[in-house]
């Protein structure tokens, strides 16, 4: 019998088995859309297990050593969209930063934040572990380091005046240490950005999103978490924003939300769900704005 996991928000005892997923079907999608090879991230188990955080809401899949490698990234930075130059979070966050601000962004890919915060005459360095993003980053002289936060916080005597992190902590097994860190790398009164996939968003109807599985992503946000971090670690909530659908998931948003339910009812099911698919996606991309998307922010402030 596998020991039970302690959450890895709280680190105490009060996780429950919420559910439980084959790895065969995500290492078959894997093969079939990018020709990567995952069966090596589930040697120890055929089964991924979701257990859920009963203080906070939160819900990790176990065991950790699911977890992906740079190898794995290193692949999946081939596909153009995986990188992409415009998120909606960066403007949110823009307007939250100052002029005389010095920021730290963890995770920053090939550099679109950092670009833009450049821009904006902010100063700015990011850390990145993946190779490819760095080159590109090098390639417009951005300032960007190949090293772990904890290990940049060791070499840095002054704090941040902002930290942020963009679709980063999802891809974290151990969270606690990694927040511990977030919230250490600024100031008191320092600004913490963290924005991560909304599994209470539409996504939550797609059981098979592979890229929000494992060896990909190890742990499932939400509202719910976010805001239970102030009890565990020492910043407060300052607030919340979610996306509004980007028009290129308006096709995603109709086939999770209708086209798999219509496609229960058989062949009619099926033949309905290609009749109504382009006029729903253009309806869906008029109305965008007005939907939610799959990503929030939350922004906190250091004690």
């Amino acid at each position: 019998m596998s020991k039970q996991p302690k959450s890895p928000i709280t680190n105490l005892d009060n996780t429950i088995l919420d559910e439980e997923i084959d790895a065969l079907p995500i290492i078959n999608v894997y093969k079939s859309e990018y020709g990567i090879d995952v069966g090596k991230y589930f040697k120890e188990t055929g089964k991924i297990k979701i257990y859920k955080c009963l203080d906070t809401g939160y819900r990790f899949y176990y065991p950790f050593s699911m977890v992906g490698d740079g190898s794995l990234y290193d692949l999946l930075q081939k596909d153009p969209y995986y990188y992409m130059p415009q998120k909606w979070e960066y403007d949110i966050v823009l307007d939250q930063l100052d002029i005389k601000d010095d920021i730290l962004e963890v995770g920053c890919g090939e550099g679109y934040f950092l670009d833009k915060l450049k821009e904006k005459n902010i100063k700015a360095c990011g850390l990145e572990m993946n190779k490819g993003a760095i080159k590109e980053c090098e390639e417009k002289q951005l300032s960007v380091s190949e090293e772990l936060l904890k290990d940049h916080l060791n070499s840095r005597a002054e704090p941040y005046d902002a930290i942020c992190s963009f679709q980063v902590l999802e891809h974290i097994p151990n969270v606690r240490s990694f927040i511990n860190d977030l919230s250490s790398a600024v100031r008191p009164g320092g600004k913490i950005f963290i924005g991560v996939p909304n599994n209470d968003s539409f996504i939550k109807q797609d059981k098979l999103n592979y890229l929000n599985l494992p060896p990909h992503h190890m742990g499932l946000w939400n509202e719910q978490a976010l805001r239970s971090l102030p009890k565990y670690f020492n910043f407060d909530l300052v607030d919340i924003f979610y996306e509004p659908l980007p028009k290129y998931h308006a096709n995603y948003y109709y086939k999770v939300n209708i086209g798999q339910k219509l496609l229960k009812f058989g062949l009619l099911g099926k033949l309905g769900s290609k009749i109504f698919n382009l006029p729903a996606y253009i309806l869906l991309s008029l109305l965008s704005n007005k939907l939610q998307g799959s990503n929030i922010v939350a922004v906190y402030k250091k004690r």
